[in-house]
C-alpha cells in the first residue's frame, strides 16, 4: 500500500517529533501529541498487516479445542483435558516457538508448549479456585498462521468476571468470530442472548455444529435445525468432525466417508479474510486520512504558535524601539534643561550675593574656583544623573506597561485563530485532547505575563544601566575660564550691578560652553544605554515568555512550513 507508506514515511519528517530541548513548553505539548499521532499511525500500519484475527467461543466441550488442532493441522491444544475449556489459548505465528502461561496478565510460566500445559493442568485447581484469569500463549512456526491469528476463549459456562473484560477486548478486536456448537446437545440450550450481544459488535460470525460424527445419520436434520434458528446471527453456518478430519489428515486424502468440514470452513475463512483485508485497506487508508488531517491542525498550530512567538518578540521589539527614541528624547531635553539652568546655579547664587556683601576679589575668586573643582562638578553632574535615572525608570516601566498592553491584544487575537483551527478539524469529526487545547490558551498570556513582571525587570535595569551613562567627561577646562573670565572683571572699575551682570554673563557663557560639548558625549553614552536597555528588555521578554532563541524559533517555523508543504501535497 503504497499511500499508506508515504503517510507513514512523511509522518517521520515531522519537526514536531524532533523536538529538542531548544523548544518552548507549549512546543513540547504539541510534540507529545505528535509522538502520540504517530504511534496511532504505526498501530494502524501494524493492523493493517495483521493476519486474520480469529476467536472461537462456544460451551464447555463443543469442541473448540479440536476445530484450532484440525485448523492447525497439529496438536496445539489438548482436547482431553477438563482444565484446558477453562483458560484463554492465544496462538500465533513465531519463527521460534515458544509458549507463555500467565495469570493476571503476569507470566508465571515459559517454555514449550508441552510444559507450560502440563504446569498449567497441575495447577488448575488452585487458579480457578482463587479466580485467577489464565491466558496461554502460544507462537509456532506454522505457515497457517501467517494468515491466521487464532483465539480459543474460555467454554461459556466457565466464563467469570475474571475473564469477562479480556473476552470482551478479544471480540472488540477480532475480525471473525467463529461459534461452535455441539451436536450432542442441540435443542437442550438457548444461547440467544450471548448471540445477540456478541452479535451487536458487528463481526462476521461463522458456526460450526462440531461433532457431527457422533450423531449419526441425524446430520442433515441437526444443521438444519441450528440453520432455521440461529442464521439470524450468522454469515454461514457448517458442520464439522474433528474425527473425520483426522482421518483425512492420516490417509492424506480429503475425500472421507463424511466431508469434515474442514476444508469448507478454511475457504470461507480464505474468503473472508479476502475480505477484511479490502476493508482493512479501506478502512486504514480512511484512519490514516484523519491522522493526516489531525496532523496537519496540530502542525498548523505550532506554526502559528511559532509566528506568534517570533511576531511577539518583533512587536516587542519595535515597541521598544519607538518608546527608546522617545524616552531618549525625554531624558536629553531633561539633561539639557538641567545644564542651562541648574548647573552651577546655586554657585552663581553664592557669588553674586558675596558681591553684594562686599567680599573682596580674592575671596569671590575663591568661591569660583571651588565651584570650578573637579570634585565640587561630579558631585553636581551626580545630582543631575539621579534626575535623569529616576526618569529613565519611570518612563520605561510606562512603556513596559503600555507594550505589555499591546501583547496582551496580540495574545487575545492568536488565541482566537488557534480556536478557529481547531475549530475546522473538529469539523471534520476529529477530537484535538483537551489537554493540548488548554495548553494553547494558557500559552497565549505572553504580554500578561511579561507585563506581571515587567516593572521589576526596569527597577533592575536601572541599577545595572545608570552607571554606565554616568561618565564624567573630561570638559573641565570649559569650567575652568569662567574662573579667569570673572577674576578679569575685577581687573577694571565696576559697580556692583555692572559686576553682577558681567558674573551672570560668565556663568551663561559657561554653562553654554560645557553644555554644548557634555551633550555630544552625554548623547552617545545615552544611544548606547537605550540600544542595550531594548536588548536586554528582549531578553528578559523572551526568558519570562519562556521562548527559545529568535534564530531557532525562525529555523523552526520553516521547517514547519516545509512540512505542510509536503502534507498538502500527500494529502
Amino acid at each position: 500500500m503504497k499511500k499508506l507508506h508515504d503517510y507513514l514515511s512523511l509522518f517521520k519528517q515531522s519537526p514536531l517529533r524532533d523536538v529538542s530541548s531548544e523548544s518552548d513548553s507549549i512546543i513540547a505539548l504539541f510534540s507529545k501529541e505528535a509522538g502520540q499521532l504517530m504511534a496511532d499511525a504505526k498501530f494502524i500500519e501494524k493492523r493493517s498487516s495483521e493476519p486474520l484475527n480469529v476467536v472461537i467461543l462456544g460451551e464447555v466441550k463443543a469442541g473448540k479445542s479440536s476445530l484450532i488442532n484440525a485448523i492447525l493441522q497439529d496438536d496445539v491444544s489438548p482436547v482431553d483435558v477438563t482444565e484446558a475449556t477453562s483458560c484463554i489459548v492465544d496462538v500465533s505465528f513465531g519463527e521460534e516457538p515458544n509458549a507463555s502461561l500467565l495469570l493476571d496478565e503476569q507470566v508465571v510460566e515459559t517454555g514449550s508448549r508441552e510444559v507450560v500445559w502440563e504446569y498449567y493442568a497441575s495447577q488448575s485447581k488452585y487458579i480457578h479456585e482463587n479466580k485467577q484469569r489464565a491466558e496461554i500463549r502460544l507462537c509456532l512456526n506454522s505457515t497457517a498462521l501467517k494468515n491466521l491469528h487464532l483465539v480459543d476463549t474460555p467454554g461459556l459456562e466457565t466464563i467469570n468476571a475474571s475473564y469477562e473484560n479480556a473476552t470482551v477486548n478479544f471480540f472488540n478486536s477480532s475480525d471473525v468470530i467463529i461459534w461452535v456448537f455441539n451436536a450432542n446437545h442441540a435443542g437442550q440450550s438457548d444461547v440467544r442472548e450471548r448471540l445477540s450481544a456478541v452479535a451487536k459488535l458487528g463481526k462476521p460470525m461463522i458456526g460450526v455444529v462440531s461433532r457431527i460424527d457422533e450423531i449419526g445419520n441425524e446430520a442433515d436434520a441437526i444443521l438444519n435445525y441450528y440453520r432455521n434458528n440461529y442464521s439470524l446471527y450468522f454469515q454461514k453456518i457448517m458442520v464439522f468432525s474433528s474425527l473425520w478430519a483426522r482421518i483425512g489428515l492420516e490417509v492424506k486424502d480429503g475425500d472421507t466417508p463424511r466431508s469434515s468440514g474442514i476444508k469448507e470452513l478454511l475457504e470461507y475463512l480464505k474468503e473472508i479474510d479476502e475480505e477484511v483485508k479490502r476493508v482493512k485497506s479501506e478502512s486504514t487508508l480512511s484512519s490514516m486520512y484523519a491522522l493526516a488531517l489531525k496532523d496537519k491542525a496540530l502542525h498548523e498550530l505550532a506554526k502559528n504558535r511559532v509566528d506568534y512567538l517570533l511576531n511577539q518578540i518583533l512587536l516587542f521589539r519595535n515597541k521598544c524601539d519607538y518608546h527608546r527614541d522617545s524616552i531618549g528624547r525625554t531624558l536629553k531635553g531633561l539633561a539639557e534643561e538641567w545644564l542651562e539652568n541648574k548647573f552651577l546655579a546655586e554657585e552663581e547664587e553664592q557669588v553674586l550675593a558675596a558681591i553684594n556683601d562686599s567680599h573682596s576679589s580674592s575671596e569671590i575668586n575663591s568661591m569660583v574656583k571651588q565651584a570650578v573643582s573637579n570634585d565640587n562638578i561630579n558631585r553636581r553632574l551626580e545630582q543631575m544623573f539621579a534626575l535623569i535615572s529616576s526618569a529613565y525608570s519611570s518612563e520605561w516601566k510606562n512603556a513596559v506597561e503600555n507594550i505589555a498592553l499591546e501583547l496582551s491584544k496580540a495574545d487575545e487575537l492568536h488565541l482566537s485563530f488557534q480556536k478557529k483551527i481547531i475549530a475546522e478539524v473538529e469539523g471534520e469529526n476529529i477530537t484535538m485532547p483537551e489537554m493540548l487545547i488548554e495548553g494553547v490558551k494558557k500559552g497565549a498570556a505572553i504580554g500578561g505575563a511579561f507585563g506581571l513582571v515587567g516593572g521589576s525587570i526596569v527597577v533592575a535595569m536601572t541599577a545595572a544601566t545608570m552607571p554606565a551613562l554616568l561618565v564624567i567627561v573630561p570638559f573641565y577646562a570649559l569650567i575652568g575660564t569662567l574662573a579667569g573670565g570673572i577674576a578679569n572683571l575685577f581687573g577694571l572699575p565696576k559697580n556692583k550691578e555692572k559686576l553682577k551682570r558681567g558674573v551672570e554673563k560668565e556663568f551663561r557663557r559657561a554653562r553654554a560652553d560645557f553644555g554644548n560639548h557634555y551633550m555630544s558625549e552625554f548623547q552617545a553614552n545615552l544611544n548606547n544605554v537605550m540600544r542595550s536597555t531594548v536588548i536586554e528588555l528582549t531578553d528578559n521578554f523572551t526568558k519570562t515568555a519562556e521562548m527559545p532563541p529568535e534564530a531557532i524559533l525562525q529555523r523552526y517555523v520553516e521547517s514547519l512550513i516545509k512540512y505542510l508543504k509536503s502534507l498538502d501535497e500527500t494529502i
